[in-house]
């Protein structure tokens, strides 16, 4: 093993995870997927659900949904990976599951065939991504692959829990991980404000790159 292409491989994951955890996860799945916040081409949303894919969010449809029915339940029993009825594992580690979403929180997404194809082939695409990447070196794999997958894993799980501990807070220092969503009682006091804070970056970029809805 070479520690120093080890090092540079690492680093070069965690820039990547950080692009997508702006662009895709934080501005994509979350800003614009789930809450309509802004207009945009074909060719982004194409990026986006890329990126969305390599993060390892399963069902981008799925992932929509209980989004939505966590903003309309939040802190409640029908929360739908609040760690006080799931456990702090399962929230942590993102490793749970709704038996049935209500059809009212998913039934525009069936109308994006985009979307429709990343609900049904999230898992062939993550397997054959994997299998690409280490293919073409375990560094490689390691870079883009491995490393995204983890942190976004860890960024979903700590909001869940971290930004929802003893009520909805924002936490700042999440935002390394969260691209800007780590102001999430912002985020829940207005779930259409575009930008959460000056030092959202995703926001930020969204403001800059992208058409204010409304």
């Amino acid at each position: 093993m070479n520690i120093e292409l080890l090092g540079w491989a690492t680093l070069l994951g965690f820039l990547w995870y950080q692009i997508i955890a702006h662009y895709g996860i934080s501005i994509g799945l979350h800003r614009y997927f789930s809450h309509n916040q802004f207009k945009c081409n074909t060719i982004h949303e194409s990026v986006m659900l890329f990126m969305i894919m390599i993060a390892g969010a399963r069902s981008p449809i799925g992932w929509i949904a209980a989004h939505r029915m966590h903003h309309t339940y939040s802190e409640t029993e029908k929360d739908p990976h609040a760690y006080q009825n799931i456990g702090y594992l399962r929230a942590l580690l993102s490793i749970w599951n709704i038996k049935k979403i209500p059809p009212r929180f998913a039934r525009d997404l069936y109308n994006n065939p985009r979307l429709v194809w990343c609900h049904k082939h999230w898992l062939h695409f993550i397997v054959v991504w994997w299998i690409i990447t280490m293919l073409i070196h375990p560094y490689f794999f390691l870079s883009f692959a491995f490393i995204p997958f983890v942190l976004s894993k860890a960024g979903f799980g700590l909001l869940n829990v971290i930004c929802h501990w003893n009520g909805v807070r924002d936490v700042w220092w999440m935002n390394w991980i969260l691209g800007g969503d780590g102001f999430h009682k912002t985020h829940h006091d207005n779930p259409k404000k575009l930008r959460l804070h000056k030092w959202d970056a995703g926001g930020w970029i969204a403001e800059k790159v992208f058409n204010r809805v409304g």
